[in-house]
């Protein structure tokens, strides 16, 4: 087969210009226009990413956040349940310790009760008993209550030890206290009065009344005491009533 020089090289160049054609106006702008395309694409491929990234680290700070906040929660939550536990105890201390002093107060307030009701009793009793000695003693034709007081405690006074005569007699020189629960009889105070300056010496005897002694006389002095009273003669009474009063009630009645 034999070529055709002059139309090959036509061929040749006319394909040479269409290829420099179709880059020219043709794929050049096509492989711009996908260049373009692919840096977009890549451009908001990127600002995708960045913004996943900038997503994914919000989220981590929100979770850092919610266990910031979770933690602290359970801390105070854990303060609270301190504080509260703190408080009950408080609470229940000062309870404890309101109703021990009210118990402390109730017992205290009975025992006073208790011993006044007593002291009231005995001295009732020593009043029936000094009434009822005296109407006897009247019925037998024997010498005052008041004088037979009076004899027992000069016996008293007479029974000193020695310790005692010497404190008396070298106490303090003011005056001599004789106590009694009702006015003596100016020759009773005379008899009593002489009796102790027997002991004390020359010293001025002052005669008060002493409710308390129910039925006896005293003599005070800084350094001695000696007393006689007819109360303590119910000693054993007194035990007795307030063994009844501290007995417990019987719960019922037996069958």
């Amino acid at each position: 087969m034999e070529i055709h020089w002059p139309t090959a090289v036509a061929q040749a160049v006319n394909f040479l210009v269409l290829v420099f054609l179709l880059k020219r106006f043709l794929y050049g702008p096509v492989i711009r226009a996908m260049d373009r395309r692919e840096r977009g694409i890549a451009e908001r491929i990127a600002a995708a990413e960045r913004r996943e990234a900038a997503a994914r680290r919000e989220a981590a700070a929100y979770q850092e956040k919610v266990r910031e906040i979770e933690a602290q929660r359970e801390a105070l939550l854990a303060e609270a349940r301190t504080a509260a536990e703190a408080l009950r105890k408080d609470l229940l201390r000062e309870a404890r310790a309101e109703v021990e002093e009210l118990r402390r107060r109730w017992r205290r307030d009975v025992e006073r009760e208790r011993a006044d009701f007593l002291a009231r009793v005995r001295r009732e009793l020593a009043r029936m008993a000094l009434a009822a000695a005296g109407t006897v003693l009247r019925d037998l034709g024997g010498p005052p209550v008041e004088e037979r007081i009076a004899e027992a405690f000069l016996e008293r006074l007479a029974a000193l030890g020695d310790e005692d005569r010497r404190r008396l007699a070298e106490g303090d020189a003011g005056e001599v206290e004789v106590a009694s629960a009702a006015p003596l009889p100016a020759g009773l105070r005379d008899r009593i009065a002489a009796a102790v300056q027997e002991i004390t010496g020359p010293r001025r005897i002052r005669f008060t009344e002493a409710p308390d002694l129910v039925a006896g006389l005293a003599l005070r002095t800084p350094e001695v005491t000696v007393e006689w009273n007819a109360a303590d003669h119910l000693q054993g009474l007194d035990e007795r009533l307030e063994a009844a009063l501290s007995a417990p009630e019987p719960t019922g009645t037996p069958g």
